[in-house]
């Protein structure tokens, strides 16, 4: 893990499934957002797991954190954006800084107080938000300004019945809970690091990075985000 750059992200790391979904639907990109359909069916055809181990910092159990990470508010009381800063480079590739609140070094081991996970999963995110997609909701209850991400694991015991739901799931206002092959847990920071490199998509927001293994954490007050508060999508509100 000899990496010695950083990124900042607002939305996402998609790791696995979902950012080769993301990728493989550019080329039904004429095909508007039924793309993401067509590139549903290829990932149904051919589901693929990968070896993974998982650290993560869980958050607190309450939603209400406003108190908790009271940086996130600005003089005026408007809320500031908490940033996912995610990885890039050959391995965890995050600069030295001061500036972190949970994460270990780069090349330091994950302190007490950490979950460690491991297993086959077919896909891995990390969310700062509540939407995957515009009518995709994943947390309806996830505030930009709560000082937390979510981090989804998303196992290899997923099957076509279980992927279809998972589908479904995203299209509703409801969001996703945990399963049989899907665990959702609130994080305060997360490393992942895969058993072999190269062998699939890690996605920032959307744009492809060029790393297997990342870590992430908030980075609270880093940018001014402007949205729509009142914004009401389906029967769920939300500030997203």
């Amino acid at each position: 893990m000899d990496g010695k750059s950083r990124r900042f992200g607002i939305l996402s790391i998609n790791w696995g499934g979902f950012a080769e979904l993301d990728v493989r639907s550019e080329r039904f990109r004429w095909m508007g957002g039924a793309r993401f359909a067509a590139a549903g069916v290829c990932s149904l055809l051919k589901r693929r797991f990968h070896p993974v181990t998982v650290y993560y910092l869980p958050a607190a159990n309450d939603s209400s954190n406003s108190q908790a990470h009271p940086e996130n508010r600005d003089s005026s009381g408007d809320h500031n954006m908490p940033l996912s800063a995610a990885a890039n480079g050959n391995g965890i590739a995050l600069q030295r800084s001061s500036n972190h609140r949970f994460l270990p070094e780069p090349d330091q081991p994950i302190p007490s107080g950490w979950t460690q996970i491991s297993g086959n999963f077919w896909c891995i995110m990390v969310l700062n938000h509540s939407h995957i997609l515009t009518n995709g909701i994943m947390f309806p209850e996830a505030r930009f300004h709560d000082g937390r991400m979510r981090l989804v694991l998303i196992n290899d015991t997923l099957d076509l019945q279980g992927h279809i739901q998972l589908v479904r799931d995203m299209n509703s206002d409801r969001g996703l809970v945990d399963t049989t092959y899907m665990k959702i847990i609130p994080v305060l920071a997360v490393r992942v690091l895969p058993a072999k490199s190269s062998m699939t998509y890690t996605l920032l927001d959307g744009e492809p990075i060029c790393c297997q293994a990342f870590q992430a954490e908030v980075q609270n007050a880093r940018f001014q985000i402007l949205t729509c508060a009142d914004t009401e999508l389906g029967s769920t509100k939300t500030d997203f």
